[in-house]
């Protein structure tokens, strides 16, 4: 069996995934906004105006019709975008948001894009740069303990 097809899929899943990691960082940081977040605008923004019906929107993505309202609901709130019926738009705050968002996402995307170029060393190293979500420890405390 040929797994070689399989190893390519998986690399470039562990590549893009390396990327949302780091852009969900630093897009999170400066503007509020997660990596998801930022494609949806994204693909809202290519509509110039029109809006787009929430089952083409969720096929666009790649999403689930009820992942996509989760995602769409928080959005709606802060007033970046609106629902009338099942079309989704972008608001003036969305475009501004997202216009914004852009170049924090075209300087970190520069460093992130894989190119065939890269040799398999510098992918290992940048995995190593950026491992993956940190976790959560329990802080612990400083003060000395109290007599029960």
């Amino acid at each position: 069996m040929n797994l070689a097809p399989l190893r390519s899929l998986l690399r470039i899943e562990h590549d893009r995934a390396a990327a949302a990691f780091v852009l969900d960082e630093e897009l999170g940081t400066h503007h509020g906004l997660s990596w998801a977040d930022f494609v949806l605008l994204d693909a809202l923004d290519e509509q110039d105006g029109r809006g787009l019906p929430q089952p083409q929107l969720a096929t666009r993505l790649g999403l689930r019709a009820s992942k996509l309202l989760m995602q769409i609901r928080p959005l709606e709130k802060l007033g970046l975008l609106s629902r009338t019926g099942s079309v989704v738009d972008l608001r003036p705050a969305g475009r501004r948001v997202l216009r914004e968002a852009r170049g924090t996402a075209a300087v970190e995307g520069r460093h992130r894009l894989p190119t065939p170029s890269r040799a398999p060393s510098e992918r290992r190293r940048d995995r190593r740069a950026y491992p993956g979500p940190r976790r959560c420890r329990p802080r612990r405390s400083t003060s000395p303990a109290r007599p029960g």
